[in-house]
């Protein structure tokens, strides 16, 4: 049975009404919101979340608070409800833009909005005129947490391995907090996301891991291929389905380009034991410079290189693999193609989260995955769109190749529950996004219930 959870939009506090029916007495959003978040390549920092939405009003409601100078900077939240499971927010942040017009009916107006993520906010803090001394990166991230206040961003999470490591002194006067926080995340070798459902930054802390490929079963529906559940710093991210029976996508080309393709990494960083002396730890792949050198550098606030090695050698390994592989395309799924809504809770809520996690999508049926069968159709989704129009969802999802290791052993059909079947008039049957393509990586014939 398809989960179609409600959105609701909030201004400054006050919930707006996303039903056509209440225009007459209440401002209400009009045909629905589009939120764009993420980011475009593998080892680039996210950018802040935007979100563009319009409300119809009859009331004088917007013209007040227009007149009043209360709409610009004022918060405005995102999110959605459903019967028995707990509110999810989609976006977090403040009104950048408002735009109203008349209609052609008597005292109607539209509003326009546009709205930026909290932390877009992270940019228009400036650091005092100051030197942070020697100390762990968990006092590092404790300073960024305090300078964000007025980002009303709650937490900086980051690797729990890397909280006793030592930066070097570091000068930050006038410096401000976005370009901090990102440098305090590549530090570590990784990048981060905002995540407004928590409300809080996180570490996209990324090596090599297993996904198993498993069976899931959507009662009233079919048998859908899940990847499985990830755990990182406390936390379960659940696998989804991408199907390839109900998503689409706008420009059918697998992508290679050289920018993403790195062949040498290089880190520069104040080692502790020669006085806090410029240094630069190079690594690069066997081939060297035979095929042509792509380079990746940046600076790290670690000051001992027994840490700077090992995470740099990490690096590398990415661009060898999550970067060297073809990138699928965005992959855009409307419930109006998929019974009215989501296959399960978890599902909808990491499309619609608006911020990467650990967790891994499945994208069955894939054409692109059947034409490069080494590369397994398991994906971060990295970015994208995420909208509610016309009563529908309608998300997109750029995917980046997640880094797999472990091995899988084709299944063969008699290794399969006897009472499972390709296709029959019950629910207990394979869904049509699945093809004889994808027994190349699912590894547990076992049939599960979802998330």
């Amino acid at each position: 049975m398809a989960f179609d959870p409600k959105p609701w939009v909030e201004v400054d506090g006050d919930r707006i009404r996303c039903d056509g029916a209440a225009v007459g007495f209440a401002p209400v959003v009009l045909d629905g919101f589009e939120i764009t978040w993420g980011r475009d390549d593998y080892m680039a920092h996210s950018r802040p979340g935007t979100v563009a939405f319009s409300i119809v009003d009859r009331t004088r409601t917007w013209a007040d608070r227009i007149s009043a100078r209360t709409v610009l900077g004022r918060r405005v939240t995102i999110g959605w409800s459903a019967d028995g499971v707990a509110d999810q927010v989609c976006f977090r942040g403040r009104v950048t833009a408002a735009t109203a017009r008349p209609t052609d009916r008597p005292g109607q107006w539209v509003i326009a909005f546009t709205a930026a993520g909290r932390d877009a906010d992270l940019g228009n803090i400036l650091a005092a005129p100051e030197t942070w001394p020697r100390e762990t990166m968990i006092v590092r991230a404790n300073r960024i947490a305090d300078m964000a206040a007025p980002a009303e961003i709650d937490e900086f999470y980051f690797f729990p391995g890397s909280v006793n490591i030592q930066c070097w002194p570091l000068d930050v006067g006038g410096r401000d907090l976005r370009r901090l926080t990102e440098e305090f995340y590549y530090s570590m070798g990784d990048t981060f996301s905002y995540i407004p459902d928590q409300n809080v930054c996180r570490h996209l802390f990324r090596r090599a891991y297993a996904v198993g490929v498993y069976f899931t079963h959507i009662a009233g529906d079919a048998i859908y291929l899940f990847p499985s559940s990830t755990q990182y710093d406390g936390v379960t991210y659940h696998g989804i389905a991408l199907p390839g029976a109900q998503t689409t996508t706008d420009d059918p080309a697998l992508s290679a380009g050289p920018n993403s393709v790195v062949t040498r990494c290089e880190v520069t960083w104040k080692d502790n034991t020669a006085g806090f002396n410029d240094w630069t730890t190079v690594v690069e792949i066997p081939s060297g410079d035979a095929n042509g050198r792509r380079t990746l550098t940046f600076d790290s606030w670690i000051d001992d290189g027994v840490h700077i090695d090992p995470m740099i050698a990490a690096v590398l390994a990415r661009a060898e693999h999550e970067g060297a592989s073809p990138r699928h395309p965005p992959v855009t799924l409307d419930t109006r193609y998929t019974g009215g809504g989501f296959l399960s809770v978890a599902q909808a809520r990491a499309l619609t989260l608006a911020g990467e996690t650990q967790a891994a999508a499945y994208v069955s049926g894939s054409q692109f995955a059947a034409w490069t069968p080494a590369h397994h159709p398991v994906f971060a989704i990295i970015g994208g769109t995420i909208g509610h129009v016309d009563g529908r969802w309608r998300i997109t999802c750029r995917l980046s190749t997640i880094w797999r290791t472990n091995a899988v052993t084709p299944m063969r059909w008699n290794q399969l529950v006897s009472w499972m079947w390709w296709q029959r008039p019950d629910d207990f049957k394979l869904a049509r996004s699945i093809t004889w393509n994808d027994f190349r990586y699912f590894d547990d014939p076992t049939v599960y219930n979802p998330a």
